[in-house]
Order: C-alpha cells, then structure tokens, then sequence
C-alpha cells in the first residue's frame, strides 16, 4: 500500500471518528458470572447457619461481613467503550510544526477499586449501604497493527514512527477519557447494577423490607 492509499484510508478513518466513543458495552461478564455463583454459595452456607443458630447478635454480624465478601468477588472493570481518534505529532526539534497525524482505535475501560467497598446496615431506615470508591479510567488499549498515518513533514523518523505514534495515541485517549463525563455515569451506572445484584438475594433473605442504597465517594 502506497503513502496515497494509506491517506486516503487514514482520512476516510478520521472522518468516521467524528462524535468520538463508539458501541460501549457491559464487560467481565464471565468474571461476573463466578461472582454469582460464589455469591450463591455463601447464601446457602450462611442460610443453613442461620438455622443452624438463630440468635439475632451473630446474625447481625454476619449480615454485612457477608455481603462484603460477595461483593469483592465481582469484577474490578464495569464499562468498556472502544474510540476512534486521530492524534497530532509534532516536530520534537520545532514543537509549532506537525510531523504527522495518526488514525487509531482505542480500548477504554473505566471501574473502581472493589478493594475500597465499605457496607454497613442502618436497622432504623432498613437500609444496606454501599459506599463505592471513585471510578477511575483505566490505561487505554492501543491497537497498534491498526495504525494509519497522514505524513506531514518532510523529515519523520520512520525507523520509530510506529513506537512514537503509539505512545502519543495513548496520550490523546487518556486525556480525552477522563473528560468524557459520559464514561462515568455508564461505569457508574453499571456498577450499581452488578453490584445489587450480587447482594439483593442476600439481602431479602435477611429481610425484604430492606432496601439498598449507593453512596459514591467522589465529586462526579
């Protein structure tokens, strides 16, 4: 393929990248699916203990210990959305010209740290309570066999175009993420989901009056 060819791809490429993420998608569905069945059999271990011992001070114990276990098996990714970008590499000698622009296509995935989960049980309102971690995004996936370039300078380095490119993709993505506010309301979004419902059987064992509520520990 000749430089002609591969502009005129690069170019038609950028220009369906216009309006930026793609076709998102729940992920770790397989990841989610053990969580379950692990949710599963501590619900009958703790089912058949609580026959077993019907006091109500180690019942209230266990009641939230539990839930913390179940939930710290799901998964630590709650969105995935893949990107179509272009990405400007400048003149590492004169930083105001352009080497190049760069087509890419980009993985990203946003979770939180189920590390920093912390449930607790208001009795009073019949609440469970979970306080979820800020969402973080995650280091961007590059595919780099994907790449396309439209050469601008007369000078480029092609000896390490492929290495410099994908850096400066990873870069342009990243940046980008974190400001797509959409991102964290689907991981969000997403987690609450997974979340409740891994501990909703749990918790209508417990008590069917009670309910559970979401509390992010973040500024978005």
């Amino acid at each position: 393929m000749n430089r002609e060819e591969r502009n005129a791809r690069a170019i038609a490429r950028a220009i369906r990248s216009i309006g930026g993420y793609g076709k998102a998608k729940v992920i770790a569905v397989c990841v989610a699916i053990v969580a379950v069945c692990i949710a599963a059999v501590v619900l009958v271990f703790v089912i058949n203990s609580s026959k077993a011992n019907k006091g109500p001070a180690p019942q209230e114990v266990d009641a939230v210990s539990t839930l913390e276990k179940v939930v710290k098996n799901s998964s630590l990714s709650t969105y995935e959305v893949v990107y179509n970008g272009v990405a400007t590499v400048y003149n590492s000698e004169k930083p105001g010209e352009v080497d190049y622009y760069v087509a890419y296509t980009a993985t990203v995935n946003a979770g939180f740290d189920i590390n920093n989960i912390e449930i607790t049980k208001d009795d009073e309102k019949k609440e469970i309570v979970i306080s979820l971690p800020a969402v973080e995004v995650f280091e961007p996936k590059v595919k780099i066999e994907e790449l396309d370039y439209i050469v601008v300078g007369k000078k480029v380095k092609t000896e390490t175009i492929s290495a410099d490119a994908y850096k400066i993709c990873k870069q342009d993505v990243a940046e980008k993420a974190r400001n797509q506010a959409e991102i964290y309301k689907y991981a969000k979004a997403n987690g609450e989901r997974l979340i409740k419902g891994l501990v909703m059987p749990f918790v209508e064992k417990l008590d069917e009056k009670y309910t559970v509520k979401f509390v992010w520990r973040d500024i978005r």
